[in-house]
This record gives structure tokens, sequence and C-alpha cells, in this order.
């Protein structure tokens, strides 16, 4: 006999595995959920190709995420990469962030367009 019957029931009825859906027994539908879930995973991405500091993987973290994002998103995390690797922001890192920089620009219009 199951001992935690109101997980079992939480589980059986879709609702998230955090401790207040437990307790409180709120149901969350799978597409909110998966909803959810795309949105932590684009933020850990986002996260991630910022701390990206290696011009060929930078291409290649971008390729992956414009698979996977809308022109907005992609927009927004450009802009957000520009930001980060502006050689004026990067003082005693100058040579690594144009490097950045000239990558960001070369991959622009392929990166933040739908064609």
């Amino acid at each position: 006999r199951n001992s935690m019957p109101h997980i079992k029931k939480a589980v059986d009825v879709g609702v998230a595995n955090s401790p207040d859906s437990l307790i409180s027994g709120d149901p969350i539908s799978p597409r909110a959920l998966s909803k959810e879930l795309q949105q932590v995973r684009k933020g850990a991405t986002k996260q991630h190709l910022l701390q990206v500091s290696n011009p060929k993987m930078l291409r290649k973290e971008l390729s992956r995420h414009r698979e996977s994002s809308t022109l907005a998103e992609r927009r927004r995390l450009f802009k957000d990469l520009l930001l980060r690797w502006h050689p004026d922001k990067n003082a005693g890192d100058e040579v690594r962030a144009a490097e950045m920089f000239q990558t960001l620009q070369e991959v622009k219009e392929w990166f933040i367009n739908d064609e």
C-alpha cells in the first residue's frame, strides 16, 4: 500500500513536483509544465552562451540556439552578447573581446533574421 497517497495522486493528475504543488494538490497541465521547462532550459542556455569565450564554440552554440528560439528571443540574446563582448566593456581582455565581438558581427544577419 502507498504510504504517501498525496504524492501518487499528484503524479497521477500531472502536478508539478515542487513541494508547494504536492501540498496544495493544484494540478498543472502537461502543456504548462512543458512550457515552464522550456523557459528554464532557455534561461540556462542563455547563461551558458554568455559564458562562452571561444569564437568557434560561440558559433556552435549560436547555431544550436537559433534552431530552438523565436526571432524575438534571438534578437534579445544577440543584444546581450554584444554588450557582454563589447571591447570597451572588457578592459584587460580586449583581444578576446575583439575576437568574440568580430564573430558576433560576422553571424549577425544569419542569427537575427528568419531567412
